[in-house]
């Protein structure tokens, strides 16, 4: 009896906790609410290794992880990103985006350049 009254009430107060924080964490991404989406500015990555590039996206996120989609890379999957060269972002340099959604185009680099295309 104990048990379930314990279960009981330990339910009833997560979901109050719950029920508490929602508006809050709903108003802060939500601009009609009053809150602020969250932005960040796209940084130049175009011509440096992919690690260091995808550590420089990183940052301008302030950590927030970002889904990376890589083109031109080929037949090749890209397990270590010390060995690839991004030759082409979008969204472009500067720009300022709340999606957290980068496409590289990324290239093995040949004599620390992308290749003309």
């Amino acid at each position: 009896m104990n048990k379930n009254l314990v279960a009981a009430v330990s339910a009833v107060c997560m979901m109050g906790a719950v029920v508490t924080a929602s508006p809050a964490l709903a108003a802060k991404g939500d601009p009609a609410a009053g809150g602020t989406q969250s932005t960040w500015e796209m940084p130049d990555v175009k011509g440096m290794i992919l690690h260091p590039a995808l550590q420089s996206i990183l940052s301008a996120t302030g950590g927030k992880q970002v889904k990376i989609n890589y083109v031109d890379a080929g037949r090749l999957a890209v397990y270590n990103d010390e060995n690839w060269m991004v030759c082409g972002q979008s969204p472009a340099p500067g720009a300022e985006t709340a999606k957290y959604s980068v496409t590289l185009k990324v290239e093995r680099p040949a004599f620390d350049e992308c290749p003309s295309s």
